[in-house]
């Protein structure tokens, strides 16, 4: 055990090198990697009222149950609003305290002083961390490591006499791991394998002692299935021959086991094979004989040591659930995957690693000078690396750099073109190139068919959705936006057609139920305008748009006091909304109420709403004379 004062100085020492590391992640924005739906819109989090509170445990979110991370998102939103170095600086302090936590596990391993810091420090800097601490929406993987490691933490203590209270702490901790991320899943094998490494046996009784943790396994495990298919859109999987996802299995580890050592070229998205069902490239056939090679190797190690057999058993355990076993998503490999995994690695191979220069004092100070050097190069490329995340452009553009052809990374490079700078023709040409990449790609088209509409192309726009639906007939969104282009093109049957056809496929989609109100108030059938506009706001409370049109709607049909009332709420949902306040000012014109009405204009004028200036004039005049 390392005397408190040297532990306190070894820890200051720890977490000075991980945070200069890591320093870069303070400075960045948002992508549009997820972090749109997991934070900045996504209306889940903007309240802690008891009703927003329950949906955080009642119903997972994005196919994945996690109301912990939700909570989180939720804690900060309620105080600083959308401030991303917030968002930022709370993944960065989570895996602060992480480092710290793997440095107490190893000890508690029984590793001396100088292997715990060095694995501690190696997960602290490591380049394929940066993922999990830079990426605001995979706060989940910093979050349920923080309650993972302590609970492994807990189990070590209560297995070396601390007694029942630690018992307690490791099901309490593995409960809110749980609640977190469903990789939590794998702990209960991970302490089975603790019970084979330290107490040098494995037998039925060990499994049946951690029955509960076995039924909050399959508690969690089946939620976790729900969630996946709870919603109707389900994210598109890979399809693989069984002989190719046993391949990919094999590839898999050893990609992660590679760019552990060699942590070069990463990304935060690496495409699959241009054909994953045909033949791949041939080093996914040399995967399966690289890993019989090592599994040999640690097989050998038993008859000294079971070091290697539990840093390789912990690794493997650990990023089982993401090896693609099963399809869970478009991702097969990804750098956060190998977060806790990585800590068995690390362990053997640093341990590895002193015990030979321990032995060897001739080699010490040069081996010592070796691992400062790798360490150097490690903090600079995940410093290196922690700059890439500053916002979604300079994200997708590495990822383009590194594979020129991706698909995905021109769609989402297009987003932040067509959606953040508003530069349609680079948008275009990225949706474009997305497309030829991948011919099925749908939202490309859906994307591309808006920008087309934006200019006026209504021909091209009904073209580009044609397609994306005849790749995908269920996607509600195209049809939405289809009406939309048609309503343009004069055409209110094909409209209205689609319009319905969207809300079948995507029945909590209140845009659609406003561009049709839109369109139903125009055709002068108001009452099914309104019953439109309240769907719309029952979806979206906070629909500006809708209450101002809403409104307009009650003003055509001459009831005045909903419409103000609407203007009203827009105004209260938008407070910079310029043409609320001069709907709301033509209002108080028409009861009379000229100083109100006018006071609502030049907000409106202020705004930058373009008005008459004789009507203000008219509205000067009439308060004055009042």
């Amino acid at each position: 055990m390392i005397p408190a004062r040297l532990r306190v100085w070894t820890i200051a020492l720890l977490l000075a090198a991980t945070a200069a590391a890591m320093a870069p992640v303070l400075f960045n924005g948002f992508t549009n990697w997820d972090d749109q739906i997991m934070i900045t819109q996504n209306a889940k989090i903007t309240s802690l009222s008891p009703d927003h509170l329950l949906s955080f445990f009642a119903a997972p979110h994005e196919r994945l149950y996690h109301p912990l991370v939700l909570l989180n998102y939720a804690l900060e939103y309620r105080f600083f609003g959308f401030n991303p170095f917030v968002y930022h600086l709370t993944n960065y302090a989570l895996h602060l305290a992480n480092t710290v936590l793997v440095f107490f596990l190893i000890e508690l391993l029984g590793a001396g002083a100088l292997v715990s810091l060095l694995v501690a420090l190696c997960f602290g800097i490591h380049p394929m961390h940066v993922e999990s601490v830079a990426w605001l929406a995979e706060r989940k993987d910093v979050l349920y490591s923080a309650f993972y490691l302590g609970a492994l933490i807990a189990y070590l203590n209560s297995k070396q006499g601390g007694g029942r209270k630690f018992s307690f702490l490791t099901m309490i901790l593995f409960v809110l791991s749980l609640l977190s991320k469903p990789m939590a899943l794998t702990l209960p094998f991970v302490l089975l394998l603790l019970d084979w490494y330290l107490d040098k046996k494995f037998d039925f009784k060990r499994v049946t002692e951690k029955w509960s943790y076995f039924i909050l396994l399959a508690v969690f495990g089946a939620i976790m299935v729900w969630a996946h298919y709870y919603s109707q859109t389900i994210e598109p999987v890979p399809v693989f021959t069984l002989l190719n996802r046993a391949l990919f299995v094999c590839y898999g580890i050893v990609f992660y086991l590679a760019k552990l050592f060699v942590p070069i070229r990463l990304s935060n998205y690496y495409p699959l094979p241009a054909d994953p069902r045909g033949v791949l490239p041939v080093i996914y056939y040399f995967a399966p004989l690289v890993l019989l090679a090592m599994a040999a190797g640690v097989a050998f190690s038993l008859k000294r040591t079971r070091k290697a057999a539990f840093g390789a058993g912990f690794f493997l355990i650990a990023i089982f659930p993401v090896l693609q076993i099963m399809p869970v998503g478009v991702g097969v490999l990804a750098d956060r995957y190998t977060y806790i995994s990585s800590i068995g690695l690390f362990y053997i191979i640093i341990d590895a690693a002193v015990s030979w220069w321990s032995k060897r004092p001739e080699f010490r100070t040069a081996g010592m000078v070796t691992f400062v050097l790798i360490a150097g190069a490690l903090a600079v490329l995940s410093f290196q690396r922690a700059m890439v995340w500053r916002d979604g452009m300079s994200l997708w553009n590495d990822v383009l750099k590194k594979y020129p052809g991706c698909a995905l990374a021109y769609y989402n490079r297009g987003e932040e073109y067509f959606l953040r700078l508003r530069d349609y023709d680079r948008a275009y040409s990225d949706f474009s190139r997305a497309i030829a990449a991948d011919p099925k790609y749908s939202s490309a088209y859906i994307n591309r068919a808006l920008i087309r509409y934006y200019r006026g192309d209504v021909g091209g726009s009904i073209a580009d959705y044609d397609q994306a639906i005849k790749i995908d007939p269920t996607i509600g969104e195209a049809y939405g936006n289809r009406g939309n282009s048609y309503v343009a093109k004069g055409d209110t049957v094909k409209a209205l057609a689609d319009y319905e056809l969207a809300l079948k496929y995507k029945p909590d989609y209140p845009e659609t139920y406003y561009n049709r109100g839109n369109l139903l108030a125009r055709l002068g059938r108001y009452e099914e305008a309104y019953a439109d506009y309240h769907k719309a706001l029952a979806q979206k409370p906070d629909y500006a748009a809708a209450y101002n049109n809403l409104g307009n709607a009650y003003f055509r049909a001459g009831d005045l006091d909903r419409a103000f009332d609407s203007f009203d709420k827009a105004i209260s949902s938008e407070p910079g909304y310029a043409e609320a306040y001069y709907n709301r000012a033509v209002v108080l014109t028409v009861r009379g109420q000229y100083r109100l009405a006018l006071e609502d204009a030049r907000r409106a004028a202020a705004l930058g709403y373009r008005i008459d200036p004789r009507y203000i004039e008219k509205l000067e005049q009439n308060a004055e004379a009042r």
